[in-house]
């Protein structure tokens, strides 16, 4: 008799039959022994399907950013099943903290997916959605999107995303880089609303 994965409800699941959908509830134990799960498929539908038609699913692909342990991480290896858990792991790079640079091998069920809207500088993720403060208390957005003012001569075009100031001296110009900002007013800080 073969071992078979055990899910629990939340886990992302493909059925060889019906495709990618999230268990909802079980285990359970059907008729003669078999285990079952209640699945929400993609489509909507809630089945009853077995638990050796089921496999989890990658959420994550190289290149994502994610957090672990409250650090930022980007994913650059996997999904592997593991040996012991049977739960797809993921090689992380570790983008901020102590742990800059150094890779880990993690269970998706331990990573968290960031925003997609990031960018990382130096070894530092920054989501995009999110507001910062320079060290002289001005706060900042910053985009992909906007462009700054044109001949502008306060903006390096460095390639990293521009931005403006949201509070401090001239603010709602996009007249600044992100990379311009750390080196000049850094370290920035998240602005929690």
């Amino acid at each position: 008799m073969t071992e078979t994965q055990t899910f629990q409800a939340g886990d992302k699941v493909t059925h060889r039959d019906f495709g990618p959908g999230e268990v909802i509830l079980g285990p359970l134990k059907m008729t003669f022994g078999a285990t079952a799960y209640a699945v929400r498929t993609d489509d909507g539908v809630e089945r009853s399907l077995r638990g050796d038609a089921l496999k989890l699913r990658a959420v994550f692909t190289v290149g994502d950013i994610v957090t672990y342990d409250s650090h930022s991480a980007e994913i650059v290896g996997g999904p592997v099943v593991g040996i012991d858990s049977g739960e797809p792991l993921f090689l992380i790079k570790f983008t901020d903290g102590d742990h800059a640079g150094k890779g880990a091998a993690r269970r998706a069920s331990q990573l968290t997916a960031t925003g997609a809207d990031t960018y990382t500088h130096d070894g530092v993720t920054y989501d995009l959605t999110a507001r910062y403060r320079d060290c002289e208390g001005d706060v900042y957005e910053f985009s992909r999107t906007e462009r700054s003012i044109p001949g502008s001569a306060d903006c390096q075009d460095d390639g990293s995303p521009v931005g403006r100031m949201t509070a401090g001296w001239r603010p709602g110009v996009w007249n600044w880089s992100l990379a311009e900002v750390v080196r000049k007013y850094g370290p920035l800080t998240r602005v929690n609303d």
